[in-house]
């Protein structure tokens, strides 16, 4: 292998992981509302998926190219090494082409055929693991179509006991032995069925319930109580409680209506205490927080480190 494959290759598996990371931090960023960050993640997924397909389509581009020019190469006068054939003394060639050891086919050939026993093996212990583990059962129809191709009882030549008795070659399909239809792997089929039914069900409805936007019941009588921990990029600072006011405007509108922040309060060290009037519930909790997560101000990171509702 060259370095150029190798290169390749290793590009492909950087993209390939580019690719998976990605996509799995785009899902959770959808689930958690945290938009700016799912575009960023969506961006670096639609980047590694272009550079596969384009990696795949130039290397089989490049193939197709190298196939036309060997195809429409001038023929050289010279025959090649591979296409002499030696002969003896009386016409006849020496040996095979293979196995002249100029040829280079001298490890190959016993490689290939010990790859084929080996795959050979492997195919008999399938072979024989399926005929035990997969239960038969008979078909009547199917005996009763093959019934022609069976010999006579008898024989072909009747002995003095069978003499003059005409052949009998209608069978009792019901004791004939085992059939030929596989209950097993029928029974097998319909479990696999069932379970991958089962499983895209549950599945489907956990992304459901995840990706509805369904209004909280109301919470009477409560009201949120929140901590930020708010972190800023540069020189020039604004206090934790301007910033806090600047997310609550941004993020307001994933609230529903009516619900308001009653008081911003600095803790110190770059913390804030949020009060939310009425309470809100889980949905809304996972929106609201996400957005305040979310890269919503330049320079600015923030992250909800506790979230409860307390009675008034």
């Amino acid at each position: 292998m060259n370095a150029g494959r190798v290169a390749r290759l290793l590009w492909h598996l950087l993209a390939l992981v580019v690719l998976v990371v990605s996509g799995t931090y785009l899902l959770l960023y959808l689930y958690r509302w945290e938009w700016n960050r799912a575009l960023v993640s969506g961006l670096f997924f639609v980047a590694a998926e272009v550079v596969l397909v384009g990696s795949t389509i130039l290397g089989r581009l490049g193939r197709l190219e190298r196939l036309f020019e060997e195809e429409h190469r001038p023929a050289s006068t010279a025959l090649p090494a591979s296409s002499v054939v030696k002969v003896g003394m009386e016409g006849e060639s020496s040996s095979f082409a293979w196995l002249d050891p100029g040829e280079g086919l001298g490890v190959f050939v016993p490689v290939l055929m010990g790859i084929g026993v080996v795959l050979s093996a492997v195919a008999y212990l399938v072979e024989r693991i399926a005929a035990a583990t997969a239960p038969t059962i008979g078909d009547q129809g199917t005996a009763r179509r093959l019934a022609p191709l069976d010999p006579v009882r008898g024989g072909l030549i009747p002995s003095t006991r069978t003499r003059g008795v005409p052949p009998d070659r209608d069978w009792d399909l019901a004791s004939s032995g085992p059939r030929l239809v596989h209950v097993g792997s029928a029974l097998s089929g319909v479990v696999v069925l069932l379970v991958s039914g089962l499983l895209a069900t549950a599945l489907g409805s956990v992304l459901w319930d995840v990706a509805v936007n369904r209004p909280d019941p109301e919470l009477l009588g409560e009201r949120s109580s929140l901590e930020i921990s708010i972190g800023q990029k540069g020189e020039d600072a604004d206090p934790a409680g301007h910033v806090a006011e600047a997310l609550w405007i941004s993020c307001r509108g994933t609230l529903p209506e009516g619900v308001q922040a009653t008081a911003i309060e600095p803790l110190g060290a770059d913390r804030v205490h949020m009060t939310l009037e009425p309470a809100i519930g889980r949905n809304s909790q996972r929106r609201f927080v996400g957005c305040l997560e979310d890269a919503t101000l330049d320079l600015v990171q923030a992250e909800v480190t506790r979230f409860e509702n307390v009675p008034v």
